[in-house]
């Protein structure tokens, strides 16, 4: 190949770029951004002795996979999901040590729990966050 080949094709990627950007379909019904603070996030493993008797099943009724063990799963106490603030399936962004981390809603924390978040993980080692 040639180098002007491959500049021609460096400016046709740059420009099927550019365009898609500037053109793609702006998104409907965007929820507005909610600022919360949570008093306290910890972290849950799927198992019996922390969730209910079918811990690979969440609330919103997706599957745990094990195999491909999701990273970015949430669940937040129930006074926030019948806030209707938040739902199943909404992404929100959770500051842990003032790092962002991106974490999608798909679990319910028992009844016990307010203001509460808790992300899932495979990791055994209990940790806990204050105002977040």
């Amino acid at each position: 190949m040639t180098l002007k080949e491959t500049i021609t094709i460096i400016i046709i990627i740059l420009i099927s770029i550019i365009t898609s950007e500037l053109f793609l379909p702006k998104p409907k019904n965007r929820k507005p951004v909610i600022k919360c603070t949570l008093d306290t996030v910890t972290i849950y493993n799927p198992t019996v002795s922390q969730c209910d008797d079918t811990p690979l099943i969440t609330a919103s009724n997706d599957t745990i996979d094990l195999q491909n063990f999701p990273r970015n799963w949430l669940a937040l106490s129930r006074d926030l999901i019948n806030s209707k603030e938040f739902n199943y399936g909404d992404t929100v962004y959770i500051y842990l040590d003032s790092v962002p981390i991106q974490m999608i809603i798909k679990d319910t924390k028992n009844k016990r729990y307010n203001n509460h978040g808790d992300i899932l993980t495979k990791n055994k080692k209990l940790k806990l966050w204050k105002n977040v």
